[in-house]
């Protein structure tokens, strides 16, 4: 495990717990906007102080929600669409928690509004950081090396296939992969002293 893949790991949960406590702001500043208002006047008696206390419990059971949905494990690789997906499905849950949780305690809390716009800024703010921290993540390891994983290419029969898989890897260094031999036998004695000697993650 590369130490900056832990320290990104470990950045992405004060990240999420602000977006989703912004995302509550956001839903909140707009339901009571004056524009909004005019629409459809404020029913309910939920001041910000009150109402920010108890966003700040949202936002601590959400990173409990994201764990259970696997958003913080390590050395996972996923696409960016099925991290997008993961995010979608935790916060959906979080959403029907809270409402069964406002059921059960004839909670007074009865915006609709601002349930259903936080879930909805939750996932763009979420979803849009943590494609920020991996665009910053890929760039550091594309620019400076900074977190790149050693690889060993054991080469394919044909060996311009081989190449041509090498070749995208030179391109497209912002996947993270260096490769730093190459073999065309799998012996694996020989692979094991490489692994070894050239610390291939």
């Amino acid at each position: 495990m590369k130490r900056s893949e832990i320290i990104f790991s470990l950045l992405q949960l004060p990240i999420d717990f602000l977006m989703v406590v912004f995302a509550g702001i956001a839903a909140y500043m707009l339901r009571t906007s004056q524009w909004m208002s005019s629409l459809r006047p404020v029913m309910f008696d939920l001041r910000f102080t009150d109402y920010l206390e108890f966003l700040l419990g949202i936002g601590a059971v959400s990173l409990g929600v994201f764990a259970l949905s696997g958003l913080y494990q390590l050395k996972v690789t996923r696409s960016l669409i099925h991290e997008i997906f993961l995010v979608m499905v935790s916060l959906s849950a979080g959403v029907v928690a809270l409402a069964l949780w406002i059921f059960l305690t004839a909670n007074p809390f009865e915006s609709r509004f601002i349930v259903l716009f936080w879930w909805l800024f939750a996932i763009i703010f979420v979803s849009a950081a943590r494609i920020i921290l991996k665009k910053i993540q890929q760039h550091l390891a594309a620019r400076y090396n900074i977190g790149m994983r050693n690889v060993l290419l054991i080469g394919h029969p044909n060996p311009g296939r081989s190449k041509e898989f090498l070749h995208a890897l030179k391109k497209n260094p912002g996947l993270g992969l260096r490769v730093v031999r190459e073999v065309l036998t799998l012996d694996m004695r020989s692979i094991r002293k490489i692994v070894k000697d050239e610390a291939v993650d």
